[in-house]
């Protein structure tokens, strides 16, 4: 299952690890410096895609990074069971999207597929929406809801 806090230490340990600032990292890494921030304090999680890029930057597992039940050390290409940020899968038709509990065009580790599981159509279309929004109306979004 994804986890949100375990995201947050894991980049926070390879901060440390990696003896960076997170405006050092968020440079070195070209992730803005405001994202880094949310990451490491847990007010966000980072969409698939972004991971996979960092997790392939910082040549870890990306659903490990994502707070995930999954080893650290990156996926081996050989491996018979693909990991569902795997694009060489995507392309073969191994791993689709959400599979039929489509929410957005990105990958979905495998942990996070429970999250959708129960999900209506219309449920989905209102989180589709979300993913699809530009960062400052899905921060609208979040302050709005937590006033609620």
């Amino acid at each position: 299952m994804i986890s949100i806090k375990n995201s947050s230490e894991r980049l926070n340990q390879l901060l440390m690890e990696k003896r960076m600032t997170p405006t050092e990292f968020a440079r070195a890494y070209d992730v803005p410096k405001s994202s880094i921030s949310n990451y490491l304090n847990g007010k966000s999680m980072m969409r698939p895609k972004r991971a996979e890029a960092l997790a392939r930057k910082l040549n870890v597992n990306p659903e490990w990074l994502l707070g995930c039940n999954a080893p650290r050390s990156p996926l081996s290409e050989k491996t018979s069971c693909p990991s569902a940020f795997s694009a060489e899968a995507a392309r073969a038709g191994i791993v689709s999207a959400f599979s039929e509990n489509a929410v957005s065009s990105e990958p979905v580790p495998s942990c996070r597929r429970d999250l959708i599981s129960g999900l209506t159509s219309n449920d989905r279309a209102v989180i589709d929406a979300y993913l699809k929004a530009p960062e400052n109306i899905q921060k609208a979004i979040r302050t709005l809801l937590n006033l609620s």
